[in-house]
C-alpha cells in the first residue's frame, strides 16, 4: 500500500518544474514516483511543488478507482426457453479484465466429492431442459425390464440391447410414416437386486403395443407423458439418480438444445433483494416475465459471495398440454 504521508513530505523545487508545461504536472508526479527519481526533500516552496504533488496523488488514486469500476458486481440473468417452459437463474458476477485463455491441461486426479455433486446437479438440470424443449404430452415414457434368463451382466451389454431395440423401433416409425425418432435413454442397475432397467423418453406417433412388442427381452411398459406446472422435472431427476455409464444418458442427434440468454442489466442488486424478500408473491415475477406463470422459486444464500442466488421456473399460461390447477389450458386466476 502506498504511504501518502511519505509522498507529502517530498517536495519539488521550482527549478525542477519550471522546464515543463503547467499541464504536465500530473505526469511529472507519476514519472518521478514510478521511476524513483524523486529528489530528497527540499525546503523550496512554490506553486510548482503543489502542482507536482497534486499530480502525483491523482495518478496514484486514479488507477485504484478504475480497478474498482472494473471489478463492479452485477446481477446476471440467465434464461433458458424450453418450449412452453422458462428457467431463469439470477446470480452475481464480477466484471474483470479479460485474461489470456490457456488451454486446459490433462487431468491427473479425480474430481472432488463437492465437484461431483455439482456436476450431477448441472447434468440433472441439463436433462430436464432437454426433456422440456423436445417432448410434449403426445410423446411416451417407456420402461424396459429383463427376464431372469436375459438379464445382461455388464452395462455395455445392456447398451447393445437398447441399440437393437432402437433399430426395430425406427423401422416401425418409418413404416408408419411417423417421422424421425427422438429419444433420451438412461440405463439403471439395481445395487441390491442387480436388476437392469431402461428409462426412455421417446417421441410418439406409433401404437404403444407395437413398441412394447419390439422389446422381446422382458416386460415393457409405455405411457403418455404428463406435464405438471414444473413439467416432468421429477421424472428427469428420478431416471438420472444412479447413472452407470460414463455418459449419464444417450440421446438422438435431432434434439433441440436450449441455449442460455444472458442479461446483466435487467435485474439490479436492489431488485434481487426485493424478489428474495417477497418470493412468495408470484405477481412480482409474472410482471417481470409477461405471459408466464410461476411454478417454483428457490432462493439460496451463498456465503462465499455474500449474496442470494435465485432459481425461477415458469410455464406459459396459454399452454395446451400443461396441467395447471387440474386442467389444461386453464386461464390464470387473478391474484
Amino acid at each position: 500500500m502506498t504511504d501518502f504521508r511519505r509522498c507529502a513530505e517530498w517536495k519539488f523545487t521550482a527549478q525542477d518544474a519550471r522546464v515543463l508545461p503547467e499541464t504536465s504536472a500530473p505526469c511529472v508526479g507519476a514519472n518521478l514516483w514510478r521511476n524513483k527519481q524523486v529528489r530528497p526533500p527540499r525546503r523550496g516552496k512554490g506553486e510548482a511543488s503543489v502542482r507536482a504533488l497534486h499530480g502525483l496523488v491523482c495518478c496514484l488514486i486514479k488507477p485504484t478507482t478504475e480497478r474498482k469500476e472494473k471489478m463492479r458486481t452485477k446481477i446476471r440473468e440467465t434464461k433458458f426457453y424450453c418450449k412452453d417452459f422458462l428457467e431463469i437463474y439470477l446470480y452475481p458476477v464480477t466484471e474483470q479484465p479479460q485474461a489470456k485463455i490457456k488451454s486446459r491441461g490433462k487431468r491427473f486426479r479425480e474430481s472432488s466429492e463437492t465437484q461431483k455433486l455439482l456436476n450431477a446437479k448441472y447434468a440433472e438440470r441439463k436433462l430436464v431442459q432437454l426433456l422440456h424443449a423436445n417432448f410434449t404430452d403426445r410423446d411416451l415414457a417407456i420402461g424396459l425390464d429383463y427376464s431372469d434368463d436375459t438379464r445382461p451382466k455388464t452395462p455395455e451389454e445392456a447398451q447393445r440391447n437398447f441399440q437393437n431395440f432402437l433399430r426395430r423401433v425406427k423401422r416401425l416409425y418409418k413404416k408408419a410414416g411417423a417421422g424421425e425418432v427422438k429419444y433420451i435413454s438412461v440405463i439403471e442397475f439395481g445395487e441390491k437386486s442387480g436388476n437392469v432397467h431402461h428409462h426412455i423418453v421417446m417421441s410418439g406417433g406409433v401404437d404403444r403395443d407395437e413398441i412394447e412388442k419390439a422389446w422381446g427381452l422382458g416386460r415393457a411398459n409405455t405411457k403418455r407423458l404428463q406435464f405438471l406446472e414444473i413439467g416432468i422435472a421429477d421424472m428427469g431427476k428420478y431416471i438420472i439418480k444412479d447413472p452407470i455409464m460414463h455418459k449419464r444418458w444417450t440421446r438422438s442427434k435431432n434434439l433441440v438444445d436450449p441455449q442460455p440468454r444472458r442479461n446483466d442489466s435487467h435485474i439490479s442488486r436492489k431488485k434481487l433483494d426485493e424478489l428474495v424478500a417477497d418470493c412468495e408473491h408470484r405477481q412480482l415475477f409474472e410482471q417481470l416475465y409477461p405471459g408466464y406463470v410461476v411454478a417454483e422459486v428457490i432462493p439460496t444464500y451463498c456465503e462465499w459471495d455474500s449474496c442470494y442466488h435465485m432459481e425461477i421456473r415458469m410455464f406459459r399460461g396459454d399452454s395446451d398440454y400443461i396441467l395447471y390447477g387440474g386442467r389444461k389450458n386453464r386461464k390464470r386466476r387473478a391474484g
